[in-house]
Parts: C-alpha cells; structure tokens; sequence
C-alpha cells in the first residue's frame, strides 16, 4: 500500500482524493509559483481570502518586504485581503502599516505612506502598544527622512526607541527580532547621515 492513501481512497480514483483536499497555502502557492517561473500576477487570483488565511498572508506579505520586494508585497497585501473583511483591529492596524510601508518604499509615495501609516496608529486595538505601532512610527519617520525634512524625521526616530524600549522594558518577549533590528537600523541610518548622535 502506498504511504498515506488508503484503500478507500485507491477506490474511488485519483480525481476525488485530490477533490477532499484544501487549497495550498500561500506560501506554498508563491513557492511553487516562483519554482516554476510563474509571475505573481499570473497566480495572485488564486489566493485564499478566507479569514483563516489572513494570518498567512500577513506573514507573506512580511517575508516579501523582507526580500525588498515591496511590489509583490503591495499587490498581495490589495488582491488577497479586503479591508471590509477584516475583523481584528489588529489586522486593520497591520494592513494600513504594510500599505504604508509598500507605498513608501515601494512606490516612493510619501503622501499615500503617511496617510496608512496615521491610519495604522488610529485604529485602535484595546493595548496600549505593540509592535505594529513602533513599526508604524518608524515608518513615519522613515518618509520624513527619505522627504528631507530631517527635524520631523528626528522626532519620529526618537519616538519609536522609546516605544521599543517601553515595549521591551513591559517584558515583551515575542518581539521579531528581525523587525526590532529594522527599527534600529533605519534610526542608526537616519543618526550617520545626519551626525546627530544625542
């Protein structure tokens, strides 16, 4: 017998089994998708949007921005969720802070990435902060710095140390490191070409 077919699987031929199982992941989806030279955009309406499958996309749309692929992220982020399907605040917050972010870096749009990234910081979620929110003031600060208006820039940076640190000092553990690098990052960036190291 074949590992993981059954009897009465073999039975009723290779179209039903395949009929009972689920749709793929998307990272499984854009794995083989990318293994094959598929285009994003030709696969991208495939994609699972129920509500179980926000999570997955989320992190996808992370692990993209990641590999500095903010366009794929940003096509994603709009194809696969619709914002009226969200129903955690935190999703919301999550969703206006990766459109920031892909606006930003990805289309150079200061104007669109500051509107998601005020919105992220309004939706309110019931803590009092988290990650998305230092993130998000990162972000801002980030379109101030690469928009040359250094003074706002400086605020912003220094706003979202202090939030890490409060959000490190609350004993929060589940930080991504990764993303705790990328704010250090981006504010060491803005402190060397400004030479502003208080």
């Amino acid at each position: 017998a074949d590992a993981g077919i059954r009897d009465t699987d073999r039975s009723r031929g290779p179209g039903d089994v395949y009929k009972r199982q689920s749709l793929p992941s998307v990272t499984t989806l854009l794995a083989i998708a990318d293994r094959l030279k598929i285009n994003f955009s030709e696969i991208s309406d495939y994609m699972p949007t129920n509500d179980n499958s926000f999570i997955e996309i989320f992190n996808q749309v992370k692990a993209l921005c990641n590999k500095g692929e903010y366009k794929k992220a940003q096509t994603l982020l709009k194809k696969s969720i619709k914002l009226d399907k969200l129903e955690r605040d935190y999703e919301i917050k999550e969703y206006y802070y990766y459109l920031g972010l892909t606006s930003l870096v990805g289309e150079g749009n200061y104007s669109d990435a500051h509107y998601n990234f005020n919105l992220a910081l309004f939706s309110e979620t019931g803590k009092k902060l988290d990650i998305i929110d230092v993130l998000t003031t990162n972000g801002i600060a980030v379109a101030y710095f690469l928009n040359d208006e250094l003074d706002k820039a400086h605020v912003y940076f220094t706003k979202s140390i202090a939030q890490l640190e409060e959000l490190r000092s609350a004993g929060d553990h589940l930080l991504d490191s990764m993303e705790v690098i990328k704010i250090y990052f981006n504010t060491a960036k803005y402190y060397s070409a400004t030479e502003n190291y208080k």
